[in-house]
């Protein structure tokens, strides 16, 4: 049998059936009837869809064509978009916008502690920040190394800091709330149509 390669088109079907007939006007040389191979074409009205279900049918012959992915409707299905309420986009908005502002935060309260800092070194030793700050380094590019790592460890302090900021629990109450929503709905007996018994 030869058909079409798998392809994502439903209602069409194009391919070739050898069908064998026995002759038995030509016999071969052992006295047994010859086999003649006749070509059967085949088209749409002779496909069947997966999941198609055939009434009126005693039986039925069949070959399996296309298998797993190459199925015509696995091949025409597109991944669907997920669907999102409008209080979930907006609950989405503003939490990316609470995650960037937290790290603008950070950023600036490192980059204000780092200049506080240096301006109060010497001056206040209980702070102990000429452990923190380093002041005589070889190189330039060692002393700008140790800016931008003391500079990181503070950032890294602020979020650590303010990471309450973001309220990530909101999500699980929004979702919980929803679980309970689904619950109430289906108990209610008021929104219960007795006529379509839904």
């Amino acid at each position: 049998m030869s058909c079409d390669a798998p392809n994502d088109l439903l209602y069409r079907f194009e391919g070739q059936f050898l069908q064998q007939k026995f002759s038995t006007q030509r016999a071969n040389q052992h006295g047994l009837a010859d086999t003649i191979s006749e070509p059967v074409d085949l088209s749409y009205d002779q496909f069947l869809l997966r999941g198609s279900v055939l009434r009126n049918t005693n039986w039925v012959i069949g070959i399996v064509v296309y298998t797993g992915h190459d199925t015509k409707i696995i091949k025409n299905s597109k991944l669907t978009r997920q669907k999102y309420s409008e209080v979930e986009r907006l609950l989405s908005w503003l939490l990316f916008g609470l995650v960037f502002l937290l790290f603008l935060l950070c950023i600036c309260q490192a980059i204000l502690g780092e200049s506080w800092s240096i301006q109060q070194l010497g001056k206040s030793e209980y702070l102990m920040l000429a452990e923190e700050t380093i002041v005589e380094m070889q190189t330039k590019e060692e002393y700008n190394m140790q800016m931008l790592v003391l500079g990181l460890t503070r950032a890294g302090r602020w979020l650590l800091i303010l990471s309450n900021f973001v309220p990530i629990s909101l999500i699980v109450t929004v979702e919980s709330v929803r679980f309970l929503q689904a619950y109430f709905i289906q108990w209610d007996v008021d929104m219960f149509d007795k006529e379509r018994g839904i």
